[in-house]
């Protein structure tokens, strides 16, 4: 246990499940008076910051199960593009013992972010009781190029505490050009009309950036909804291009219509219309 200005942290050894000794830990913020509460025993949050850690975003949960049962030992990765993986145990009914909760690694993808997660899915092949005491000893993930690797152990496959890793399809985002050259900085942002304009396959969303800074710059339908992120990272000043392909986040051709794309970065938002025809 751990205390002072207020604040309790107390971590306790409980043999609930099974009889199996297990961890357990909860916090107060007013010399013990309350504690955390829930249905919930764990979720997995995000939270960002785009100042150097001076301010927090709100937490933004990662998973999307609709149990009480708990998610832990997150493990995050982040992409040159903005996309963010993360990558955790999963709590929930096991056919292998109905009479107690099993793992499995998940996994979950932000294309904006981190202001919020696409639904999740499941990295490994089988489920693993947590009465072989060996879930979550090993959790880790490194992305490379459009693949994100997973290493994790499972005890059900080989019937022995073995670490597999396991290959996933990561998308790979859009790639942003920096068509400044020799040319002197731009001295204002500027957020320019696509070309082409109606397009049918690809169009190209030009922008300048006066100062270096995180940049945003997501697709929307008529109706308001995101459709899909192009960037979502930090930029050097300069002048910029990306290029859309007609897609949503989930690779999906959208139909034909009027979509309208906005940037953001720091004081600056600018918002155009486009036009898909196919």
């Amino acid at each position: 246990m751990s205390a002072g200005n207020g604040y309790v942290n107390i971590a306790w050894a409980d043999p609930r499940f099974y009889g199996l000794p297990n961890i357990y830990a909860n916090h107060s913020t007013d010399n013990g008076a309350t504690w955390l509460t829930g249905p919930d025993e764990a979720d997995v949050f995000c939270v960002r910051s785009t100042d150097g850690g001076a301010t927090w975003q709100t937490p933004v949960t990662v998973n999307d199960d609709g149990t009480t049962y708990a998610q832990v030992l997150p493990w995050v990765a982040v992409k040159d593009n903005g996309l963010i993986d993360i990558s955790y145990y999963h709590f929930r009914m096991s056919p292998l013992n109905m009479w107690a909760p099993a793992a499995e690694l998940r996994m979950a993808t932000s294309f904006d972010g981190a202001s919020s997660f696409a639904p999740s899915f499941a990295v490994q092949d089988t489920v693993v009781t947590p009465a072989t005491q060996w879930v979550g000893e090993y959790n880790g993930m490194a992305v490379l190029d459009s693949f994100v690797y997973t290493v994790f152990t499972d005890l059900e496959q080989t019937n022995n505490s073995d670490i597999f890793m396991d290959r996933t399809i990561n998308p790979p985002g859009t790639e942003v050009r920096d068509e400044t050259g020799e040319r002197e900085r731009p001295r204002e942002f500027m957020l320019l009309q696509n070309y082409p304009n109606p397009f049918n396959q690809t169009t190209k969303i030009r922008f300048t950036l006066a100062t270096p800074g995180f940049v945003t710059l997501n697709i929307y339908d008529l109706l308001g909804r995101k459709v899909r992120t192009l960037v979502s990272q930090r930029l050097s000043s300069g002048y910029k291009s990306v290029l859309w392909d007609g897609k949503n986040d989930c690779g999906e051709d959208v139909a034909s219509g009027i979509y309208f794309y906005r940037i953001m970065t720091g004081d600056f938002s600018e918002t155009k219309k486009l036009v898909l025809l196919k």
